[in-house]
């Protein structure tokens, strides 16, 4: 039976953090005020976010808010694919810093980042940008995937020289597109809640190893 390699050692605390760092490498005001969004959404138990707070927290008035943005609709969604960006950055670091020699345990950091990092948008936020905004277009949120995916192969070859997988690109990007679709949909559906994040790593982890070609 397959089972997890490594004690889950990740909180969703580290990986706000990772995203973080990764959006304070630009620093120009629309950046900021992003950030800002970001450090007011993903903040625990966070109730509606207003674009006033937002503002607030970045330290400008209103009004710069609107220079940007049309209003609270384009901000959010500008916003969220924006700290999506970040967050690939802070992944690919992630990976990138693992020092075994385990495809498995490769992966399952991966995951772990991947599934931990859903809980920094509230259900009723994600609900917000996925439905109301982007109108169910799943494949507008999932738009970075390939590269996102793409980033993983890369590291993995780096990491491990001597496994010589067939690897089939056009295919670990049409599934990393489906699994994605899944892990975004959990975080808002009640019926794929009930897949408990250790779960949900597991079968990130298995879909990794076959389409990679290694065996768990």
């Amino acid at each position: 039976m397959f089972k997890l390699q490594l004690p889950r050692d990740l909180t969703v605390n580290d990986v706000r953090s990772m995203v973080l760092s990764a959006l304070r490498d630009d620093l120009d005001p629309k950046s900021t005020l992003i950030t800002a969004g970001f450090l007011v959404a993903a903040a625990p138990d966070i109730g509606p976010v207003s674009l006033r707070q937002i503002a607030q927290k970045a330290g400008y008035s209103t009004s710069i808010l609107y220079r940007h943005w049309v209003g609270r609709s384009d901000f959010v969604v500008d916003a969220y694919l924006h700290c999506v960006k970040a967050y690939i950055r802070s992944e690919h670091a992630y990976a990138r810093s693992y020092q075994g020699d385990s495809a498995q345990e490769f992966f399952e950091r991966i995951a772990w980042h991947a599934v931990l990092a859903q809980r920094l948008t509230s259900a009723d936020l994600f609900r917000e940008i996925a439905i109301e905004h982007s109108e169910g277009n799943y494949s507008r949120l999932l738009s970075f995937a390939e590269h996102q995916i793409l980033g993983h192969l890369e590291i993995f070859k780096e990491k491990f020289p001597n496994l010589r997988t067939a690897v089939n690109t056009d295919l670990i990007v049409r599934a990393g597109l489906a699994f994605g679709t899944f892990i975004f949909a959990r975080n808002h559906d009640l019926g794929l809640q009930k897949i408990t994040d250790e779960e949900a790593v597991e079968l990130m982890v298995l879909h990794y190893l076959t389409l990679f070609g290694v065996k768990a």
